[in-house]
C-alpha cells in the first residue's frame, strides 16, 4: 500500500509538465496576438516594430496561484508593397503553486503576409515559432507523510528543457474602409516535446509504472471582427477556441470601441469597454468558467488594456468570484522610412 502512496505522490509531483497539463493562457484576447498564434507577427498598422508586455495573477486569493508575465517584439523585415516578412521574439514567465513550478520561455517567429487584390481587401499570413521552454520545480517544499523525500527515492530532477514548435495560419478581409474581420487557426506543439521531469518513474519492475511525457497538442481557433456603427462608435467581437487533450475551452464576447476623432478616418485616441464569457469542457463536465471584464484605451500608438476575471466555476465557494487581474500595454514604433509608412498591406485593427 505504501509503494502505490509513493508512486501516486511522485504523479502529483510531477503532473504540471505531464502530458495532461494544460497550457498557460491569457484571458485578454487583443493583447496577445503573437503567443495566440505566430502568424499574427507584423499584424499591426503605422509602424515597423510592435512592443507587447503582459501582465497576470490568478487564483492569489486564496492560494498560492499563477503569475504570468510575458514580453514581445515583432518587427517588419521586409514591406514590398503587398506582402511582408516579419520576425518577432518572445519571452515569458510564469510560476504556480506551493512547490513554485516554474516555466521560462524563449521563442523566435517568422511570418509572411500577402494581399491577393489590387485594393488590399483579403490577406493571408503564415507563421512560424521554435522555442526553448524550462520547467523548475522546488521539491524541498514538499510535505510528504513519511521522513525520506519521495523525489530523492525517485531520483526525480527539480529542472528540464526543451524545445517547442508551432505553426499558424490566418486570413483577413477589409470591408471597404470602415471594417474589417479575420480568422486563424494555430497548432501548438508539433514536435511533441518531453514535458516530464521523469519520462518513466517504476517503484519495481513492472509495477507502478507511470509515464509522464509528451504534451498534447494545441489546436486553437480564433476570429474577430471590427464593424463600424456610427461616425463615433464601433464594435469589435471576437472568439477563441482552445482544444489541448481533454481540455477544451471556448472564449467570445466583444468590445465596444467609442472614438474622439468623428472623421471616418483612424482615430489617434478610443476608448474600448467589453466583456467575454469563458466555458469548458472536459470529458463529461462543460460548464461557465470565467466573466472577463475588460478596458482599454488607445492613445496614437500606445494601447492599454486591462482585464479582471470573475469566477464563475465551482471554484467560486473559495475564490468568492475573484479570478484574477490583467494588464496589458501595447506600443508601436514608427519608421521614417518610406517602405514601411507607404506600404499597402494593411491589417484589420485589433
Amino acid at each position: 500500500m505504501g509503494k502505490i502512496i509513493k508512486a501516486f505522490m511522485v504523479m502529483i509531483l510531477c503532473a504540471n509538465a505531464s502530458a495532461k497539463a494544460q497550457d498557460i493562457h491569457l484571458s485578454h484576447i487583443h493583447s496577445s496576438p503573437t503567443y495566440l498564434n505566430p502568424a499574427m507577427n507584423g499584424m499591426f498598422n503605422d509602424g515597423f516594430l510592435r512592443l507587447i508586455a503582459n501582465s497576470k495573477s490568478q487564483w492569489n486569493t486564496f492560494t498560492n496561484g499563477y503569475k504570468t508575465a510575458m514580453a514581445s517584439a515583432d518587427f517588419k523585415m521586409m514591406d514590398s508593397g503587398d506582402a511582408v516578412i516579419a520576425t518577432g521574439l518572445q519571452i515569458f514567465f510564469d510560476q504556480a503553486g506551493d512547490l513554485d513550478f516554474t516555466t521560462q520561455k524563449i521563442g523566435l517567429s517568422i511570418s509572411g503576409i500577402k494581399s491577393f487584390d489590387r485594393k488590399n481587401r483579403n490577406l493571408v499570413s503564415l507563421g512560424f515559432e521554435g522555442a526553448y521552454v524550462g520547467n523548475r520545480v522546488d521539491f524541498s517544499k514538499a510535505y510528504t507523510f513519511e521522513q525520506d523525500p519521495l523525489v530523492t527515492h525517485y531520483e526525480v530532477p527539480n529542472k528540464i528543457g526543451y524545445f517547442d514548435m508551432s505553426i499558424g495560419v490566418s486570413y483577413f478581409h477589409n470591408f471597404r474602409q470602415y471594417g474589417s474581420m479575420y480568422f486563424g487557426l494555430a497548432l501548438a506543439h508539433i514536435n511533441l516535446p518531453d514535458v516530464s521531469f521523469s519520462s518513466r518513474i517504476e517503484d519495481q519492475p513492472g509495477q507502478y509504472e507511470i509515464d509522464l511525457k509528451t504534451i498534447y497538442k494545441k489546436v486553437t481557433i480564433h476570429g474577430g471582427a471590427d464593424l463600424r456603427l456610427s461616425r463615433y462608435m464601433s464594435v469589435l467581437p471576437s472568439f477563441i477556441f482552445m482544444d489541448q487533450g481533454p481540455h477544451r475551452e471556448l472564449t467570445l464576447g466583444s468590445f465596444l470601441k467609442v472614438m474622439k476623432d468623428p472623421s471616418f478616418k483612424v482615430s489617434p485616441y478610443a476608448f474600448y469597454v467589453g466583456a467575454w464569457f469563458r466555458w469548458y469542457a472536459e470529458h463529461d463536465l462543460i460548464g461557465s468558467d470565467a466573466l472577463i471584464l475588460s478596458f482599454r484605451t488607445d492613445i496614437r500608438r500606445t494601447k492599454i488594456a486591462f482585464s479582471f476575471d470573475l469566477n464563475l466555476s465551482t471554484l467560486t465557494v473559495a475564490s468568492n468570484g475573484a479570478g484574477g487581474p490583467e494588464i496589458s500595454i501595447i506600443q508601436i514604433i514608427d519608421s521614417q522610412k518610406r517602405r514601411f509608412r507607404k506600404g499597402r498591406v494593411k491589417c484589420p485593427a485589433m
